[in-house]
């Protein structure tokens, strides 16, 4: 994702920075890279969050998984235009976009541009305040966005000395503190041709995604034990014909699925689809999925439900 906006983040030197100072200034969305910064410079971006309430979700996924759309589409919902759309007036940003520090990415799906990838050493950060208009407590989200690179070199655990990996493994350690949730991105091999045809792609996807897990379950405890994990299936709309999430993820991600079927209280799933993307060119993006996402964190940051029972009866 490109550089949108100054983050205050990026001021580190004064260490004293008051909580009610942090909240203002880190409404901004901040992009840097992790070999110009030092490990105590990010290390102190994240705890400043954590004082301010919120919950880390850090998208992971490999390279062309729809990482950077996903968000778009995140930030689509949370700063959407059409309030009547998808049902979606229940459950908004707290902040204008104008105030947000990320107006310049929803400027971009304004005119149907597509956001680049997040380059290689690049993080980008993002905050984001949610609130139902039935519940009173909103949720207070800090989405972290790393390379698919990068996370592709973590997993393989070859680059022993490279400051970058150093630097995300020190950024995830630090999420034990406030139980963060990582988003699995996984995405539908556009080239099926049947839905129960396992292909090379099915297979690597599912044993990178599946080492990931291993590497913070075996070197990481703590942080495994306090994470969620949430399997997004991404690219959902290339499916030749409908169907059930759960029977795709057996068929195609056998070893996602045995995590996710053997670790409930941990693990959840959830289709996705941005909508429709040509080229750099977007078409459109379909709420339905951003919508289902964002009710999801709602219920798992504050155990209640976006809409009260009456509603969702009625």
């Amino acid at each position: 994702m490109p550089v949108v906006g100054t983050s205050g983040a990026s001021d580190t030197r004064n260490n004293s920075v008051s909580v009610s100072e942090s909240s203002r200034r880190y409404k901004i969305v901040g992009s840097r890279f992790l070999d110009k910064v030092t490990e105590g410079e990010i290390l102190q971006d994240i705890a400043l969050r954590f004082q301010d309430g919120r919950r880390l979700i850090i998208p992971i996924g490999l390279p062309q998984a729809g990482k950077s759309m996903f968000i778009a589409s995140l930030i689509a919902y949370a700063f959407k235009r059409e309030e009547k759309q998808d049902n979606s007036c229940n459950f908004m940003h707290v902040v204008s976009r104008e105030e947000s520090g990320i107006k310049s990415i929803t400027d971009a799906l304004d005119i149907k541009s597509l956001l680049p990838s997040t380059r290689p050493s690049e993080i980008t950060i993002i905050d984001i305040d949610m609130k139902s208009r039935y519940r009173k407590r909103p949720i207070k989200i800090t989405l972290i966005d790393l390379s698919g690179e990068d996370i592709k070199t973590m997993i393989a655990g070859n680059q022993t000395n490279d400051q970058t990996i150093v630097k995300i493994e020190r950024i995830l350690e630090a999420c034990i503190a406030r139980k963060a949730i990582f988003a699995m991105l996984t995405p539908v091999d556009e080239h099926m041709t049947e839905v129960g045809q396992v292909s090379y792609f099915d297979e690597e996807e599912d044993s990178e995604m599946k080492a990931f897990i291993d590497k913070v379950r075996n070197n990481q405890p703590r942080l495994y034990d306090f994470t969620k994990f949430l399997i997004v299936v991404t690219k959902w709309d290339k499916l030749p014909r409908s169907i059930d999430s759960s029977k795709y993820l057996k068929l195609h991600r056998n070893q996602l699925y045995n995590e996710y079927s053997s670790n409930s209280k941990s693990y959840s799933l959830i289709p996705y689809s941005v909508g429709n993307v040509v080229g750099n060119t977007i078409i459109n993006i379909v709420l339905r999925s951003p919508k289902n996402f964002w009710y999801t964190l709602y219920r798992w940051c504050t155990g209640k439900h976006v809409l009260p029972w009456w509603k969702r009866i009625f």
